[in-house]
């Protein structure tokens, strides 16, 4: 299989692992139990993952990983990050998403994140687009929405066996 290939299937594979991670976000479930069951499914579904899942709560933004035997679980309220990375012979994938337990009180939240990806995929797609153009499509949604964009917390590239490149 060739590398854009491996990068397809990853893509795919993370795509999948993601909406399984949707299903788990409930009330209760421990932290470290939604790690295990969607790294489980990564590597059935053919993968590895690219770096362990990141289950984050409330006012952390993004990279906290469940440990060991790691006590926490979900509360009713939570809004919660979920980020997986999937690999396929080395060339990585990183996805994301915010999902909230039991509330629609994050719905403006979450809505405008989903708006904002989605306007930045479609720059994406378009040759010539610069960088600096999708960073500011995704504020501009965000700021519709009357939120404030995080602005030292943005996109990164992936690479073969690399998490984060330029």
């Amino acid at each position: 299989m060739s590398e854009t290939e491996d990068f397809r299937k990853a893509g795919k594979i993370a795509s999948q692992a993601r909406e399984f991670a949707k299903t788990l976000a409930k009330e209760g479930v421990l932290f470290r139990e939604v790690a295990d069951k969607v790294e489980a499914k990564i590597i059935s579904l053919g993968a590895k993952p690219a770096f362990p899942m990141d289950v984050s709560i409330n006012n952390i933004a993004a990279h906290d990983c469940p440990f060991p035997n790691d006590p926490r679980n979900l509360k009713k309220g939570d809004v919660v990050k979920l980020d997986i990375g999937v690999h396929v012979n080395g060339c990585v994938t990183d996805t994301a998403c915010t999902v909230e337990v039991g509330t629609n009180k994050y719905f403006n939240l979450i809505k405008a994140s989903e708006e904002a990806l989605n306007e930045a995929i479609k720059l994406a797609k378009e040759h010539g687009t610069m960088l600096k153009d999708i960073g500011k499509v995704i504020s501009e949604t965000i700021k519709k929405f009357g939120l404030t964009p995080i602005t030292n917390l943005s996109g990164h590239g992936v690479g073969i066996y690399i998490v984060h490149d330029d």
